[in-house]
């Protein structure tokens, strides 16, 4: 090997050599910061559900429905699949909220509500007209969503479940005060509404 390439090879490894301290220096400098949040938990239970019955099912654990500002058990059953939410119109009483809930795609009507097991009333506190979803259907803007354990919505019929749902059964399994590991528990929601016409903006404190 020549002295002119015994050369060359020395100055790339002491470059080499010299720059590396630098490369690792710089890059130990921007530690970038990980979060992981785990939601094992919900996922085990809707699973278990799901296991533990002959039916088709699909359930909304506690832990879901408080990922997201939901208002009330429409908002939180929206998301699971098969199921459709209606938008109460002033006309219906209602304010624009996820009011009907339907499953697959039938009239609100033909869903039966359950609440811990039990028929849910369906009267309505005020009509202007009866048009598809007002009526039979129960109104889901009375049911907070704080109150929900977990919401199981049935797609088909078994023996145990009340009678009246043809499309389906929801069953809303509300909290326990047994159910808390503390002995003290708060909750709290903040929200704000923005009205384009008044230009003015409405908080909303629960």
């Amino acid at each position: 090997m020549s002295f002119r390439g015994i050369l060359a090879g020395s100055v790339s490894v002491i470059a080499l050599a010299a720059a590396t301290p630098s490369f690792a220096q710089s890059q130990g400098g921007d530690i970038e910061t990980i979060v992981v949040t785990g939601i094992r938990g919900s996922i085990q239970q809707s699973l278990d559900i799901k296991r533990d019955t002959t039916a088709i099912v699909d359930a909304v654990s506690a832990q879901d429905i408080g990922k997201f500002a939901d208002k009330n058990v429409a908002d939180a059953l929206q998301r699971v699949p098969g199921v459709n939410t209606v938008s109460a119109a002033s006309g219906e009483g209602g304010f624009d909220e996820n009011d009907r809930v339907s499953i697959r795609g039938t009239n609100p009507s033909l869903t039966q509500t359950l609440i811990d097991g039990h028929a849910v009333a369906n009267g309505d506190w005020f009509i202007l007209d009866q048009y598809q979803t007002v009526g039979r259907s129960v109104s889901y803007t009375l049911l907070p969503s704080e109150i929900v354990d977990t919401a199981v919505v049935y797609k088909s019929q078994q023996a145990d479940l009340v009678e009246g749902g043809v499309a389906g059964v929801v069953d809303i399994k509300t909290r326990s005060p047994l159910g808390f590991k503390d002995n003290w528990t708060f909750e709290g929601e903040a929200q704000a509404a923005y009205s384009t016409l008044r230009g003015k903006t409405t908080p909303q404190l629960n």
